[in-house]
């Protein structure tokens, strides 16, 4: 990882050393259903309340009475189970939030170590590293909330003037216009956060939160191409992989969702895994 490399250089490398950290993957993989379970476990209980003495009950579980299921649930919905929904809801992505830490340690603490650690070595690595990567996670709160809340302000501020629009067509351009600085604000401070993540994998001797997300700002301003372009594809490609996890409705056919579903997830794991050892290719190649 010495040497300035180009960003096709620094995506190549981060796609094809991906697979390599198969062992990690996996944990990644046995880790995401953590929070998965939580919250399927009392959805699960409120669906077999709301269908469980139901003559249709074995239609709907096998996708055959769509109808009847969307009734169901917004009946549901409307006698207190949006509450718990959200509460349920609430409790997963806390449990994912503080997981994130642990399972981007992984990976830190196999390119520290440069190659990829076993099983037991990944979990040790990703406590060794937990509280330096949770400690990230606040130290970006700041910058990015300012971030994302100045570009929510001139949002709305946008919409506003596309209220007042006379023509719809203009008023469409407008919209458009707050959108895309909304998402753009969002990417940015989350490329921020990611880049800032690869300079503990680039620097062994890296230690503090606030110095990493400096150099992961510097290095986004001393080569925005090359990481919009790691950035931007490993992103991207999940839309490919998107439409896999769908099949997790498949009519039927629970099995094969579920196995589906299980490999969509290790294919988002590894291109997250190809941005991080993409960023931190270019990050150690412009020191």
């Amino acid at each position: 990882m010495s040497g300035r490399i180009n960003g096709f250089r620094a995506l190549f490398g981060g796609l094809t050393n991906a697979p390599r950290h198969w062992r990690m993957l996996l944990l990644w993989l046995l880790a995401s259903l953590i929070p998965a379970i939580a919250a399927s476990v009392p959805l699960r209980k409120m669906i077999d309340a709301t269908f469980g003495y139901s003559p249709q009950a074995a239609d709907i579980d096998a996708g055959r009475n769509m109808p009847l299921l969307a009734d169901g649930i917004m009946t549901m919905l409307r006698h207190g189970g949006s509450t718990a929904l959200g509460v349920h809801i609430g409790v997963t992505a806390l449990l994912a939030l503080l997981l994130s830490p642990l399972l981007v340690g992984m990976l830190i603490a196999s390119l520290r170590e440069g190659r990829p650690l076993g099983f037991g070595e990944s979990m040790h690595g990703g406590l060794r590293e937990y509280w330096r990567q949770f400690r990230l996670w606040l130290v970006i709160a700041i910058p990015a909330g300012v971030l994302v809340g100045a570009a929510s302000f001139a949002s709305d501020a946008i919409g506003k003037s596309a209220d007042a629009a006379i023509l719809a067509s203009q008023a469409d351009h407008l919209q458009l216009g707050a959108t895309v600085i909304l998402v753009a604000a969002i990417a940015i401070a989350h490329c921020a956060l990611e880049a800032a993540r690869a300079q503990f994998g680039a620097d062994g001797q890296l230690r503090t939160a606030w110095r990493a997300l400096l150099r992961g700002v510097r290095l986004m301003l001393r080569r925005p191409f090359s990481v919009a372009l790691v950035y931007l594809v490993t992103m991207l490609l999940p839309a490919l992989v998107t439409p896999l996890l769908l099949l997790d409705l498949i009519k039927g056919n629970a099995v094969l969702a579920m196995l589906v579903l299980q490999l969509g997830l290790l294919v988002l794991g590894a291109l997250r895994a190809a941005r991080l050892i993409g960023l931190a290719r270019l990050s150690a190649g412009s020191r």
